[in-house]
């Protein structure tokens, strides 16, 4: 059924763009078709944002997951003629987190709240799948900033309840951070309000990144580090790691704040 739903999906998104629809169209008219599998929607919608229309040089069929095969191969779920626009993934995107992966990064800030879980703020929406994790969890008033105009509109389609913003309207009592947005995300969020960053292996010990690092221990309290976890389209080891703002510093994950600072790259990764 709901392989039958995002083949459906797939074909409306090629006949837009084949009648003169836009890209951003095209996204949008993919996700109102699955509308009733919002989890399903996104991550399509990720696998859209991830990909260019082409022509299709011969027969061919596409997966769930966009992958190419034979037109009668048992896992295709939409078919294209020869010549056809079909979306074609680009290899090395980085696609949305998963459904698991988006609400173990809403579930972490929640668990590191204290007080009222009201308002949360995204920063870096993507398609929508970190604020779909916060509706899940009931969070009733969700704000997103989101720089690329085709994610956006992907966005607006998937959680129309959420608002997209381009400065926030207040501190929220709930952050979700990606890059871009991880040096400001301390910056976004209440007193005593969580924090979760979604963040490749990398940026937890970087040379580049020591400094936000370093004003994450000195004023605030890190909660937790779960991980690696792997997102869609990424081969790269995640991480999920939370806060909560304010009586800083505090041990970091069992070791002594004084230990982590003293590290020129204030490295958070666990310390054996």
């Amino acid at each position: 059924m709901i392989d039958a739903l995002v083949g459906e999906a797939l074909r409306a998104w090629a006949m837009t763009l084949a009648s003169g629809g836009d890209a951003d169209d095209a996204g949008a008219i993919a996700v109102n078709t699955l509308a009733s599998e919002p989890w399903t929607a996104a991550a399509v919608a990720g696998l859209l944002r991830a990909s260019r229309p082409a022509r299709a040089p011969h027969d061919l069929g596409l997966t769930a997951q966009l992958r190419l095969r034979e037109p009668r191969d048992s896992s295709v779920v939409a078919r294209f003629a020869g010549g056809a626009i079909f979306p074609q993934l680009v290899i090395g995107h980085l696609g949305e987190p998963a459904r698991e992966l988006a609400m173990r990064v809403a579930e972490a800030a929640r668990t590191a709240t204290t007080g009222p879980t009201r308002h949360a703020l995204v920063l870096g929406g993507g398609v929508g799948t970190l604020a779909l994790a916060l509706e899940s969890l009931g969070v009733p008033e969700i704000e997103v900033m989101e720089g690329d105009v085709h994610a956006r509109s992907l966005h607006e389609a998937l959680v129309p309840r959420a608002h997209l913003v381009t400065r926030p309207s207040r501190l929220a009592d709930l952050v979700l951070a990606v890059p871009p947005y991880i040096a400001v995300a301390t910056r976004a969020a209440r007193a005593d309000g969580g924090l979760a960053y979604l963040l490749p292996s990398r940026q937890l010990d970087d040379e580049g990144g020591a400094a936000w690092r370093r004003a994450l221990v000195s004023g605030h309290r890190v909660q937790g580090l779960a991980g690696p976890h792997l997102r869609s389209g990424s081969e790269a080891a995640w991480w999920v790691l939370s806060a909560t703002m304010g009586g800083g510093p505090a041990p970091v994950l069992g070791h002594p704040a004084e230990r982590v600072l003293g590290d020129p790259r204030v490295s958070i990764r666990r310390r054996d």
